[in-house]
């Protein structure tokens, strides 16, 4: 019988990295490996909530599954308006049927093409040199210093021609608590959180009835809550009507980020160079 022994390659100590500097390579990687996992899960995560959020809207609006109120009211809309929700609300039920493989494709395009051009750098970048640095790579010291170059360049593109966030159409039908407080409420909030939520909710309450149903509250509380129901089928619907008008691909991977987090952002890819150049050098002169 012939035994054969697998040799093990053992790497001394002297081999290694200092534990310090690994640990700062290490975090470098899953910094990079978040934001691809970030850029790639948005097919898949960020495309469900949004389609969770807008079928619940055409739900309320139509009335499924039960709901015979707002199917009533829901047909009583002109014959052109009921034909517009139903035929977005069909194209967006074949949307939620994509293949995987579509959502993957879609997940790839954002990652090699929507990204910002020097996001994608330094994330190329900092995979390649962390990788070369772990294994000594010869030349990857000084090709670390090419990350807050690149950083550099992403700020300044990010803050100059970056996308400002903007609220939302929907959004801003939302009336502020000051509003709520002051017009439909007409009495201070009390300091029990408790009593504070049923308040705002009685001032929403009145908030629908006299703007979207056009009535005065009525004092009989059956009544009143019909009432409210029509303000707020009236208010679903002018939301439902401004998802509609919203193509789909209104997401900018492009957007202005915070100066602190632009900042933070550099604090780090500077720091991780000036930590790998230091410990090295003390490293070679002990």
């Amino acid at each position: 019988m012939i035994t054969i022994k697998r040799s093990r390659k053992i790497v001394s100590d002297s081999q290694l990295l200092p534990k310090g500097m690994r640990i700062v390579l290490i975090l470098q990687l899953c910094f990079a490996f978040c934001v691809i996992l970030n850029s790639l899960s948005y097919p898949f995560m960020k495309n469900l909530f949004d389609y969770k959020e807008k079928i619940l809207l055409f739900h309320q609006v139509m009335g499924i599954p039960n709901s015979e109120e707002n199917q009533k009211r829901f047909s009583t809309l002109q014959p052109s308006e009921r034909h517009e929700i139903v035929q977005n609300y069909h194209r967006l039920q074949g949307k939620s049927n994509d293949s995987f493989a579509t959502k993957t494709l879609q997940a790839v395009h954002i990652l090699l093409f929507e990204l910002p051009l020097f996001e994608r750098g330094w994330i190329a970048l900092s995979i390649a040199i962390a990788i070369a640095l772990l294994l000594r790579v010869e030349g990857a010291l000084l090709a670390v210093w090419l990350l807050p170059i690149i950083t550099s360049f992403y700020i300044y593109q990010n803050y100059t021609y970056g996308d400002h966030a903007r609220p939302s159409e929907e959004i801003q039908l939302f009336p502020t608590e000051q509003l709520i407080v002051s017009n439909y409420l007409k009495e201070p909030l009390s300091t029990n959180i408790e009593t504070q939520r049923e308040q705002l909710l009685h001032g929403w309450q009145r908030y629908l009835i006299q703007e979207w149903a056009h009535q005065d509250p009525s004092t009989d509380h059956q009544v009143l809550l019909t009432q409210y129901r029509e303000g707020e089928f009236a208010f679903n619907l002018a939301r439902l009507k401004i998802a509609i008008k919203q193509p789909d691909s209104a997401h900018s991977f492009n957007q202005r980020e915070a100066p602190f987090k632009l900042f933070l952002y550099m604090l780090w890819n500077l720091l991780v160079p000036i930590l790998v150049t230091l410990r090295l050098k003390q490293e070679t002169s002990q």
